[in-house]
């Protein structure tokens, strides 16, 4: 289920505000991804950070990144 979906019609305007809607749930969706994955992260260990070849200064980059679907 889609919470959001831009689309061309409408009345005068609604594309734009639509679209800044759009980004604002955009930018919580990652937030809140980001907050998921990093909580998760900073539960484990750093035995078993570096089991997973992580050090505890990387989460938030790392929780970041993949909230934003980034692969690298």
């Amino acid at each position: 289920m889609a919470l959001y979906e831009p689309t061309a019609s409408g009345a005068y305007g609604a594309g734009k505000s639509r679209s800044f809607l759009g980004s604002i749930v955009e930018r919580y969706t990652v937030w809140q991804r980001t907050r998921a994955t990093s909580r998760a992260l900073r539960a484990l260990t750093p035995a078993q950070l570096a089991d997973i070849g992580l050090e505890p200064g990387e989460i938030e980059t790392l929780a970041d990144t993949l909230a934003r679907g980034h692969r690298g």
